[in-house]
């Protein structure tokens, strides 16, 4: 093998290499990403309709998100959702006992459940959970907590996969590129023009 040949069979080997290590990455990264996002799905135990409530213990300190079924709703008819969360294991619940609701900005559908709101609680205790708005047929859901946050190291590790993939392919193309043009043939040669006859 030529010196010539071996840096573009290097080259070659170099961004099929970064090629196929981008996608098993990306392709690893996505699966987790997927199976840790669908844990936490809410289950048919905290489901409800429209106008109606579920109940749902939540250790002191703890956060919930309340989803909505992807089914019936979007991220325009989220807006017209309105939510309440009470401390049901005490007679008169104080506005301590009401947890603030922040709406949900992490829009990824948990498998058929889109975020839409969550909410901590100061206190451990049992809490009920209402919530109304349109359309009419609507389902909610009481799952873990999710933020994009806490996914942050799986969403990176996916775009090292993809800039990966891309490297290895621009390798590969600018490979591709110097090796065409190293067996161009040479320009055919020039001689100067004969002078004429004194």
């Amino acid at each position: 093998m030529s010196p010539e040949q071996r840096p573009r069979s290097f080259g070659y080997a170099v961004g099929a290499a970064l090629t196929a290590i981008g996608v098993l990455v990306a392709i690893a990264a996505s699966v987790v990403f997927a199976v840790q996002l669908t844990g936490r799905a809410p289950t048919d135990d905290h489901s409800f309709g429209n106008d109606q409530a579920t109940v749902v213990h939540v250790a002191a300190g703890g956060s919930k998100t309340i989803y909505t079924n992807t089914m019936y709703t979007n991220t325009t008819s989220d807006s017209n959702i309105k939510c309440t969360v009470v401390r049901a294991d005490k007679p008169f619940p104080t506005r301590e006992d009401t947890p603030h609701l922040s709406r949900s900005h992490f829009n990824i559908p948990v498998t058929q459940w889109r975020p839409a709101f969550s909410f901590t609680v100061k206190d451990g205790g049992v809490y009920t959970i209402n919530c109304s708005g349109a359309p009419s047929d609507v389902r909610y859901g009481i799952g873990e907590y999710v933020t994009a946050g806490q996914f942050a190291y799986l969403l990176l590790a996916i775009g090292t996969g993809i800039v990966l993939v891309i490297a290895g392919i621009a390798t590969l193309i600018a490979t591709a590129v110097r090796r065409a043009g190293a067996n161009r043939p040479p320009p055919p040669m020039q001689y100067p023009p004969q002078r004429p006859p004194r």
